[in-house]
């Protein structure tokens, strides 16, 4: 019975935070999702449902899947919007529009127009790719 209220508890939160308007919300559901996980499996193995068993694994990848996505991948946005990366680059350089402003204000005293050009896709790119 136990297993049961754990298997509703845990389920139906996880779906019920998947439909959420707030993306700082719906990161909670593969929390709930993959907490709910060892109940499925407990209650597949005491039933001999090994089909259910079988589908318990894929959920588990699943819900893993979020847990990394929302929660420990370095690319993960935080609240400000930007990955780890493109907040480390940020506080190098600024953003991608700021260093634009700053390479076209050293051209033409330091820079020709196809290095700044050039320096300015790479850091673009260097800020996507983070």
């Amino acid at each position: 019975m136990i297993i049961q209220l754990a298997i509703a508890a845990t389920g139906v939160t996880a779906i019920w935070l998947t439909q959420s308007k707030s993306e700082r919300v719906r990161r909670y559901a593969c929390l709930f999702g993959i907490a709910g996980q060892p109940f499925w499996f407990a209650s597949a193995i005491a039933a001999e449902q090994w089909g259910i068993f079988a589908l318990c694994c894929f959920y588990t990848w699943a819900w893993s899947r979020g847990v990394w996505n929302n929660w420990l991948s370095p690319r993960r946005k935080g609240a400000d919007g930007l990955t780890a990366g493109q907040r480390r680059l940020k506080v190098a350089h600024g953003d991608p529009e700021e260093f634009a402003n700053a390479v076209w204000r050293a051209y033409p005293s330091f820079i020709g127009a196809d290095e700044a050009s050039a320096a300015i896709f790479k850091y673009r790119t260097e800020w996507e790719a983070a």
